[in-house]
Order: C-alpha cells, then structure tokens, then sequence
C-alpha cells in the first residue's frame, strides 16, 4: 500500500482557523477554533480554496464560521486532511446510530 505524504510545502503555512457555530458536542461552550494550515486547506477544494485566499474577511482574518458542524466530526476530518485517514471514536453518535464504519 503506497503511503499518501502531504506536500512538505503546504505545512509551511500560516494557520487558518476554523470556529463551530453550532457544536453541543464540544467539550467546552463555545469551543476553541481548529487550526489547520491554510494552503493544505485551500489544496483540497475548490470551495476551501475560495474561503482561504480571498478579499472579503475570511480570507483576510484567517478564519471561517461553521454551522451545522458537529466537534466530532470536524475532528475525524482533520485527522483524514492530516493523515489520508481517520478512525471515529466508538461511543459517537454517529457510531451510535450505526451511520459509520467500522466503529
């Protein structure tokens, strides 16, 4: 199995930061930012890309607004842009309602 490496370049990035408007499952209210570096974010959409390097505030306060984004979930992603992979934690919701695999 061939190991996807990120781009060492993309990690040398400034951080971009990512709040949940809407995360009840959040270990603390409101729930620190994520941080993630910008061009590894941009590289992976054309949509993240559009929200990373523009004029308007996003682009140039280095940050964004989620709705309907649950912690857990913007954790496994994270780890997926990270690592090419995730695992979800066994006694989340979505495990629970049998919505993802394996768990």
């Amino acid at each position: 199995m061939e190991l996807d490496l990120i781009d060492p370049a993309l990690l040398h990035s400034e951080f971009f930061r990512i709040y949940l408007a809407d995360a009840p499952d959040a270990p603390s209210q409101p729930p620190p930012p994520f941080q993630v570096h910008r061009a590894l974010l941009a590289s992976l959409s054309t949509e993240f890309a559009n929200h990373v390097n523009n004029d308007m505030k996003e682009g140039k306060e280095g940050e964004m607004l989620l709705h309907d984004v649950n912690y857990i979930t913007m954790q496994m992603f994270l780890q997926w842009v990270y690592s090419r992979k995730y695992r979800p934690p066994k006694d989340s919701s979505a495990c629970a309602l049998g919505r993802l695999s394996p768990c």
